[in-house]
Formats: C-alpha cells, structure tokens, sequence
C-alpha cells in the first residue's frame, strides 16, 4: 500500500488529482491484500498532518539512495490513524441516531437547531461546548429562552453541563445502545458483512432511509 502511493505520486503523471488518485490506489492495495473494503479515512488522516505528509514524500524522493523504510513507517502510521478516524466517523453517525431516537420528539424548534448545528461540525462535535451565546447566536433568540433551553435539555438528559455562571457550557451526551451485544459481537467481528447482508429488502431500505435522514444537512 505504501509502496504503490509513493511510486505514483514520485511519477505524478497527472496535472491534477494525483493526490486522489494516489490515495485511491492505496485503499484499492490494501483491500486487495485484505480481501474485503475498507473504510479507513486516509485522506482525512492525511490531511490532519500535512506537512508531515509532505516532509516524508521529499524524504523518501530525496536523493540515489530508494532507501523508502522510513516512509512506509510514516505511511503504516498514518493508516493505523485513519482506522481510527473511520470507527470515530461511525460511532459518531450511530450516536447522532441513538440521540435522535431518544430525544427527537422532545426538542421545540430552537432547541433542534441548536442540536442540528453542534451535530454539523461532525465528529467533533462543537469543540468547546455549547454555551448560552452560542445558543442566541445559533437560534436568534432572547437570553432567558436560551438559559431555559438549555435547561430543560440539560434535565431531560440531552447535555450535560460544565462550569457554572457565564462560564458554563453544554455538551452532547449520547445514550447508550440498547442492543449492546450487537455492537461488541460487530466490532470483534463476529458478525460479518454477508450476515449483515441476509436482512430483508424493506429492513435496509428502512435503515437508508433512516441515515439519510440524519445525514441531510439541517436548514
């Protein structure tokens, strides 16, 4: 996988995209190598360290030597942290449902836009907390609906709250799975893809209805 990315972007035969190209042909490697998909981030694990990105190509460009361990070592580090990423992208997709499943039908409007904008920034999830200014900032509205807002979301159990005064911010908490043997029997891979596969036409077509759904962007 290393290999294949570094001998196409040291002969770059593109004008543009050879990035993309580059980092396809290292997902298509070692899913070749795995003998199923993969759904590492690697671009987005690449981008969080550019420049080390970078100073490891040049380093491994550099000079007569194709002496290229130091940049498989980069490269075997870089997917480690894109695997990362990717189980984080879905445990963040599959909390962002739980949250809605549990407390949808319990937000008023400015409360769901407030929830929909801290849920925008992805993975992440508003770093930093929410705090009542953000609150008026995001839904436009007066200071003691935002202090009640928050309030009620906080007693319901939809964030939990962190430092007191004007210092106080709110953070998403997420309820737990219900079916937890699932999840565990899923991530030790005791269930697989084609077990998966076997459910109904109308459970998966339920199931894409439902993440499309949460993956829509909110107005």
């Amino acid at each position: 996988m290393a290999v294949a990315h570094l001998w196409f972007e040291s002969i770059h035969p593109f004008e543009d995209g050879n990035g993309r190209v580059g980092r396809a042909i290292s997902d298509h490697a070692l899913s070749q190598s795995l003998g199923r998909q993969t759904i590492a981030c690697l671009a987005t694990a690449i981008n969080d360290g550019r420049k080390s990105y970078y100073a490891a190509l040049e380093q491994a460009q550099r000079g007569n030597s194709l002496n290229i361990n130091p940049f498989v070592d980069y490269f075997t580090s870089t997917v480690n942290k894109a695997q990362d990423i990717a189980r984080d992208e879905v445990d963040f997709v599959l909390n962002k449902a739980r949250f809605y499943e549990a407390y949808t039908e319990r937000l008023n409007g400015h409360q769901a836009k407030a929830i929909a904008r801290v849920f925008a920034e992805g993975r992440k999830v508003f770093a930093g907390g929410l705090s009542g200014k953000n609150y008026m900032s995001i839904t436009k509205c007066s200071q003691a609906t935002a202090t009640r807002d928050l309030a009620g979301l906080r007693d319901i159990g939809a964030l939990v709250s962190h430092g007191a005064g004007r210092s106080t911010r709110y953070s998403i908490s997420f309820p737990e799975p219900q079916n937890t043997d699932f999840f565990s029997r899923f991530t030790k891979g005791e269930i697989n893809m084609d077990e998966l596969n076997q459910s109904s036409n109308l459970e998966r077509e339920a199931l894409e209805e439902r993440i499309s759904s949460l993956m829509e962007p909110s107005d």
